[in-house]
């Protein structure tokens, strides 16, 4: 524990990615080992769904992994923030 102390944020950074990942790919060989017949498309749908839980699993892929439409009842917006800026004088400060 005292080395991990030591290490800077950075280096703690990069450890937890690779922790990551190693537990992503562990998680997929057991996929593989348990699921000889899936795809590779399969397995990495499977590794998501263990990582998330079923209930958010279900809102994110729900229509494309089990046919089941979702609504989210919410609104996208597309900003153009080029344009806005670009009203503003490219950063004078004035609005107008």
């Amino acid at each position: 524990m005292e080395i991990y102390r030591r290490m800077s944020g950075r280096k703690r950074l990069e450890l937890a990615f690779q922790m990551g990942n190693s537990l992503r790919r562990l998680s997929a060989e057991g996929v593989r080992s348990r699921h000889p017949e899936y795809t590779a498309e399969q397995v990495k749908l499977a590794v998501i769904r263990l990582t998330l839980g079923d209930v958010l699993f279900r809102q994110v892929y729900g229509s494309s992994y089990y046919g089941e439409p979702r609504a989210t009842r919410d609104v996208d917006l597309v900003i153009d923030r080029s344009s806005i800026f670009a009203k503003m004088g490219a950063g004078s400060g004035s609005c107008g």
